[in-house]
């Protein structure tokens, strides 16, 4: 499992949303208008959402781990390419490979788990890959006690025992020191 979190931390964590988190420093540095940025944000997904064809494709032709090198391969080489990228171009083209790892990513990760965890851990083991670890109402099982920052930044995922319908999510700094998380699933009335 730990593995598997690792690839799906790296694949959207860094790969994905990285050219999100880095976007005023693209816009000051290759001049990007907030057109072009929104164009090559929107490459970074038409690429992910094409890796998740395809390697929807190579799983189901039992070929999860080629996806899965793929998914590694694409995240890397983006993130090199957006890592010394000289112009807007070159940006765009690393954005869009590195957005592909994490759609090749979640099949053949899914596809991994379910080929290696004894079936009645299955749905938990799925669980932790693709988003972490939480208590199991869904609550945290750690609280930051400094607020985020460039410096020390976090991924926070939510694990609930049963599926759950979440209507809206909060994320709240509480005089700049706590970070809190607040789901919504509609019972009852949010935080």
């Amino acid at each position: 499992m730990a593995a598997g979190l690792a690839v799906i931390a790296v694949t959207y964590g860094l790969a994905r949303y990285g050219y999100g988190l880095y976007l005023p420093e693209f816009r000051a540095d290759f001049g990007l208008s907030s057109g072009t940025a929104g164009v090559i944000g929107a490459g970074s997904y038409a690429g992910y959402c094409g890796a998740v064809v395809v390697a929807g494709r190579l799983v189901a032709t039992d070929r999860a781990r080629t996806a899965l090198w793929c998914a590694g391969g694409s995240a890397a080489l983006g993130c090199l390419l957006v890592g010394v990228a000289w112009s807007g171009p070159v940006l765009a083209a690393g954005a869009l490979l590195a957005g592909s790892g994490a759609g090749a990513a979640t099949p053949a990760t899914v596809a991994a788990v379910a080929g290696t965890v004894p079936d009645p851990q299955v749905p938990r083991a799925q669980g932790v890959v693709n988003s972490g670890t939480g208590a199991a109402d869904g609550t945290w099982d750690a609280q930051r006690s400094t607020p985020l920052s460039e410096t020390d930044p976090a991924i926070l995922a939510l694990r609930w025992s049963m599926p759950q319908s979440i209507r809206g999510l909060a994320i709240k700094e509480i005089d700049g020191e706590l970070t809190k998380i607040d789901a919504f699933t509609g019972e009852g009335q949010p935080d």
